[in-house]
């Protein structure tokens, strides 16, 4: 077991939130929160603080002391002052210490305490002494699952009373479709005509992450692809040009996804040409229509680019089963699949093989 600290030497604890005058009335009883006191005090024990066992027989390490810049030695003081003075941490003369190192973090996790009598697993020595902390430290392998089980125990009955969306890593999700937001789409629009490889990369990394609202978007982006490609020469014609056109269309046309409905029956729509295959998974909704839940596409490898066409359609079916398998492997309603290809009838009538 590797037991190493993380500490916090960016401010000081009780210097970051100071006590609002004038709060909103519906935010008055969650006062406490923005206090300093509330920032610094120790927690009390509770059913999810965080346990250490260790393996049989394991014991934790004694790590080095390593060497400080004197700006280092300061913070180091400062934070084991701060912690020491509300009992976070406590003085210890166990022989197992981790070293210290720092890092750009805040403090979320020492509102949790470390299970009583676990607290030697996390100490640590420095040149100023043995110490222990009382409270959960950053790198702790569990601290995450730990720390996500605390926000849920405090936000599970709680409601967002602010809007009506959430906008998530360029994504506006609202209780009925998600969307791209509309600074990106706007990015995409304004996106000046690539004059070489790397800006054909730029460009395409940024489309790509909005891929799943575009139909059939490696076939779009094909011609594209084929300029990064190693050794490839720069040529940028007409058919480039059309590409990058398209693109840029398919996303400024705002497209939205519904979010998937586990009671309603899915409809799975696929094609392939010869260079890509695409698919879109969507679901009828209350108003009779289908509305997409996910666009699938993708090249096809050198070895795939072979297939005879029957079997890219039929390869472009398992794909699109494979990607979307969270979605339709456990669903109790029949699955609907659509293809343009009247060969893959074929696979459908039985067959008698001659040994």
């Amino acid at each position: 077991m590797k037991v190493s600290l993380c500490l916090v030497t960016e401010v000081q604890a009780g210097s970051i939130c100071p006590e609002p005058q004038d709060l909103p009335v519906e935010l008055q009883e969650f006062q406490k929160v923005f206090s300093e006191e509330f920032f610094t005090m120790l927690p009390e024990y509770c059913p999810y603080d965080i346990a250490i066992d260790l393996e049989e027989d394991k014991q934790p390490p004694y790590g080095p002391i390593y060497s400080m810049t004197p700006a280092e030695r300061e913070s180091l003081k400062e934070h084991i002052d701060s912690e020491l003075a509300v009992g976070k941490t406590v003085p210890t003369t166990s022989p197992a210490g981790a070293p210290v190192m720092f890092l750009d973090l805040r403090n979320g996790y020492h509102n949790i305490r470390i299970k009583e009598g676990d607290e030697w697993n996390t100490e640590f020595c420095t040149a100023l002494g043995h110490f222990a902390p009382t409270v959960m430290q950053f790198s702790l392998s569990n601290a995450p699952a730990v720390f996500m089980h605390f926000m849920n125990n405090i936000f599970h009955d709680l409601l967002d009373i602010s809007g009506l969306y959430v906008t998530y890593i360029g994504l506006v999700i609202t209780p009925d479709v998600i969307s791209m937001e509309k600074d990106k789409v706007q990015a995409i629009m304004d996106w000046p005509e690539p004059q070489n490889v790397k800006q054909v990369q730029s460009f395409l990394g940024f489309a790509n992450f909005y891929c799943c609202f575009v139909p059939n978007f490696s076939c779009l982006a094909h011609p594209l692809n084929i300029l990064t490609q190693k050794e490839q020469p720069w040529i940028w014609l007409e058919e480039q040009k059309a590409a990058f056109d398209a693109i840029k269309a398919e996303i400024c046309k705002e497209p939205v996804l519904a979010h998937p409905d586990e009671s309603k029956p899915y409809t799975l729509e696929t094609d392939a040409s010869g260079a890509a295959m695409g698919a879109v998974l969507s679901q009828r909704k209350e108003d009779g229509c289908l509305h997409p839940v996910a666009f699938m596409s993708a090249s096809f490898s050198p070895a795939e680019l072979n297939y005879d066409m029957h079997d890219k359609e039929l390869l472009a079916i398992i794909c699109a089963f494979e990607h979307w398998r969270i979605f339709l492997e456990g669903t109790e309603q029949p699955i609907t699949v659509f293809t343009d290809h009247k060969n893959l009838e074929y696979w459908k009538s039985a067959r008698t093989f001659n040994r």
